[in-house]
């Protein structure tokens, strides 16, 4: 393999869970890639052409819509690997939109992501959603 060898890309199905602090968004998929648990943790921010949605309660319900799929529904991660190894995700807001059933999550916009080997501990231990 050469020092400039094209990343390859791998769909993973993902458990998630997700919780909300001062209305930015945290969503914490996991689940085994290449044999190994790893965790994509990624925060949204509302894109300030929706803000409206913290007024009118599309927030809340984009919030439940979430919570009330996590631990019953998986969503498709697309992972990148680099030499062998998962380097980055993405994760695809239309498929997640379709997937919990509402399009409100298209009005959200990637803040911040960790590609990790271990949970993100303001959850608390996976499975505790």
């Amino acid at each position: 393999m050469g020092l400039f060898a094209k990343p390859e890309y791998q769909f993973v199905p993902m458990n998630y869970r997700i919780m909300e602090t001062d209305g930015i968004l945290l969503l914490e998929a996991y689940g085994e890639v290449l044999g190994q648990m790893k965790y994509c943790n990624i925060l949204y921010n509302v894109k300030t052409s929706s803000y409206d949605m913290y007024d009118d309660g599309r927030f809340d319900k984009l919030m439940e819509a979430l919570q009330s799929h996590q631990g019953k529904q998986r969503i498709e991660v697309l992972i990148k690997i680099k030499r062998g190894k998962p380097v980055d995700f993405k994760i695809d807001l239309e498929h997640l939109a379709a997937t919990v059933g509402n399009a409100d999550i298209l009005n959200l916009e990637r803040a911040g992501w960790g590609l990790n080997d271990k949970p993100d501990p303001d959850f608390g231990p996976v499975g505790f959603c």
